[in-house]
């Protein structure tokens, strides 16, 4: 779902722009906790300069949280009601692979590596992932 900017001609045009801009990011970020920044910029079709400069000013006002994972380079936003210890969490089921393993173990109760590694293959992204799990045995 595409976000679109309604501009109103007045006085305050300005600052209803802004309002409304944060306001569609603070809806995306509750509704997609642990949104990363090129998937907001996706559905809000604001340029890097005016979602970054938004995206502070919801930062320094405390009315969203940042998780910056200098390891990986990853950068989520989530709505305050997230609590900091569910990042990593929301941040693993966010990606498709890593969901995909989970939901099938959820669903297999016992399963071994190897039913894990078929069930993926065929529709597994990244290729170094499962082996970034068998290492972590």
């Amino acid at each position: 779902m595409k976000a679109t900017v309604t501009v109103s001609y007045n006085d305050n045009n300005e600052k209803l722009e802004e309002d409304n801009i944060q306001t569609i990011l603070l809806k995306h970020i509750d509704e997609y906790p642990g949104i990363r920044y090129r998937e907001l910029l996706r559905l809000t079709d604001l340029s890097n300069g005016v979602l970054t400069y938004h995206l502070s000013i919801l930062e320094r006002s405390n009315q969203i949280r940042v998780s910056r994972r200098s390891k990986n380079n990853t950068t989520r936003y989530y709505s305050m009601n997230i609590a900091s210890e569910e990042f990593e969490i929301i941040g693993c089921i966010r990606q498709e692979t890593l969901r995909r393993i989970i939901l099938f173990i959820l669903e297999h109760k016992l399963c071994t590596f190897n039913e894990i590694v078929e069930y993926i293959k065929p529709h597994q992204p990244y290729p170094g992932i499962l082996e970034g799990l068998k290492n972590q045995e």
